[in-house]
């Protein structure tokens, strides 16, 4: 009994410091995941500077790296790739069985040494295999790209000159359809302000033509009786010159001539100035000498007139009644006569207007096709713009895409392949006498450069850079090896 509580008793204490232990370890091991995930970050951001053309190379990224890269990272990840007896000198020149480690034979170590050179040489070919890869592809998308953006850009310079015709269509169109508006009102304004006045001259040509005819039956009526006879005849058989309290007033003996003469008031006080003068001392129509005495006319109740009823000269009369009518007559051909040059004034404008309008018409036809073909054209450089904007997405996608792959792809052969196996090769062979850490030489490579073909048939080379004073075995990768990159 004494002895299973002296056993818990044990284990009570041991526990915390175990715990603690347990915490220290995890913690390390998370450090160490946060050191490896910080370090293999950096590695892409400067492949990736590397790849768009930064001032940044393989080599530079390989030194930079293995410089701060330390065996608990790159152990875990090489273990997968290693012979069993390799990781076995690994393991052992690592944590508590590094004081066994100077044990190790040179044999074996220099087989280790030479595997791993071996990784870090087919690292580099790979790595190089990449790198023109990622040039040629590059370069071939850059290309094509760059041709997408040029058809963008003639796209672009095309559509902004079918956009200015289009403008230049709808404006011209506009344009004529805004004049032929103006003409066609000008044209109404113009049918009917000759219209109106078209009105009021025929009109005024009736009432001239209803005088004439007035005048010309009055003309026939003092014709004389006969050409070889007695020229005088009795003026009150026709009409009466009669003076009332309202002036002078012509009495007719006909009706019907009566109700003419009303319905013509010019006529009338044609009349009256010329039957007037009989009693005036003007030359007079009557035949005094040979005139009755007066006779007295019946006044009408209500008034006072004297009419005045003689002889008179029917040659003379008629002379002045022709005289009268050719007036009348002229007043009428007057009137047509500018009735028929305002016509054809009317006439002349309306077909010039009309030809106005319709050469406006044939012009804003003419904008009309330029502004259907202007929209039709942008229709199809629309189409093509669109067109070779998904390209460009394309081949933007795609070149981001795989530049990516190959940037995860370099990265983890630098990283890896490269940084780590070099630092698990120097780690193991501190222990070695004949090939130490200190006293192994790499030879280095140049940095790519495009350059004439080659026998790798790819246009690029990489040449190697190595010391002239190497000796021929420095426990690196040596030059004949190189030879081959």
């Amino acid at each position: 009994m004494r002895l299973f509580f002296d056993l818990a008793l044990a284990l009570a204490l041991c526990a915390p410091g175990r715990a603690a232990l347990l915490r220290s370890g995890a913690a390390d091991a998370a450090q160490r995941v946060d050191t490896g995930t910080s370090l293999r970050a950096k590695v892409g951001y400067m492949v990736q500077g590397m790849l768009q053309r930064k001032h940044t190379t393989t080599r530079h990224i390989a030194n930079t790296v293995h410089k701060k890269m330390k065996l608990s990272d790159a152990l875990p990840m090489l273990e997968d790739k290693l012979p069993k007896d390799v990781t076995s000198l690994l393991h052992l020149s690592n944590g508590e069985h590094a004081a066994a480690a100077g044990q190790f034979s040179e044999v074996s170590l220099a087989k280790a040494r030479v595997y791993l050179n071996n990784m870090m040489y087919d690292a580099w070919l790979q790595l190089d295999q990449i790198e023109v890869e990622s040039k040629e592809f590059e370069e071939s998308n850059r290309m094509v790209f760059s041709q997408v953006v040029t058809d963008l850009e003639h796209l672009g310079s095309d559509l902004a000159d079918k956009e200015r015709m289009k403008s230049e269509a709808e404006g011209g169109n506009a344009d004529m359809q805004t004049r032929i508006n103006s003409l066609e009102g000008a044209l109404d304004t113009l049918k009917r302000g000759f219209q109106s006045t078209r009105e009021k001259n025929a009109y005024e040509l009736s009432l001239r033509q209803d005088d004439q005819d007035v005048f010309t039956a009055i003309l026939q009526l003092s014709k004389c009786p006969n050409a070889y006879g007695d020229d005088t005849y009795s003026f009150a058989q026709q009409f009466q010159v009669c003076d009332t309290d309202n002036g002078t007033e012509l009495v007719v003996n006909d009706s019907s001539m009566a109700a003419k003469l009303k319905r013509s008031p010019r006529v009338q006080k044609v009349l009256e100035e010329v039957l007037g003068a009989a009693e005036s001392g003007a030359p007079s129509l009557l035949q005094i000498a040979q005139a009755p005495p007066p006779q007295r006319v019946k006044q009408p109740p209500g008034g006072s007139r004297k009419c005045v009823n003689g002889i008179v000269n029917c040659g003379y009369l008629h002379d002045i009644m022709a005289l009268e009518w050719g007036k009348f007559k002229d007043l009428v051909d007057e009137l047509t006569y500018i009735m028929q040059r305002n016509r054809d004034a009317y006439e002349g404008e309306k077909e010039n207007m009309n030809e106005q309008i319709g050469t406006l018409r044939s012009n804003k036809m003419k904008f009309t096709e330029m502004l259907g073909e202007a929209i039709s054209e942008i229709n199809a450089l629309t189409a093509a713009t669109r067109e070779k904007q998904q390209q460009h997405r394309d081949i933007e996608r795609a070149f981001t895409i795989k530049m990516a792959d190959y940037r995860k792809r370099m990265s983890e052969i630098l990283y890896t392949n490269i940084c780590g196996t070099r630092t698990v090769r120097n780690a193991l062979m501190r222990y070695s006498a004949v090939s130490p850490t200190h006293s192994i030489k790499d030879c280095d490579v140049t940095d790519w450069s495009a350059g004439p073909c080659t026998a790798d048939g790819r246009g690029n080379s990489r040449s190697v850079d190595c010391d002239d004073s190497c000796p021929a075995d420095v426990g690196g990768v040596d030059v004949d090896t190189c030879g081959g990159l």
